[in-house]
């Protein structure tokens, strides 16, 4: 899915910019945002955590092209 604004929230919640009907999908699981023309994700406090490349996020993490969240 294109990425057009920012932020770009991630959630099970219908009204958010990615809305996942799963259980395993927090209400409001993570959010991908820009700062200083780089383009970040964080965890937004998630049950099950949030994955970059099979590392669960602790800190924002950078985003590169390729990444798979």
């Amino acid at each position: 899915m294109p990425i057009g604004m920012m932020p770009f929230r991630i959630g099970r919640r219908s009204d958010l910019t990615l809305s996942l009907p799963y259980r395993a999908v927090s209400k409001e699981h993570a959010e991908i945002y820009e700062r200083n023309g780089c383009i970040w994700l964080r965890d937004l406090e998630s049950t099950n955590g949030t994955y970059v490349n099979g590392s669960r996020v602790v800190d924002d993490v950078l985003l590169k092209e390729g990444d798979l969240v």
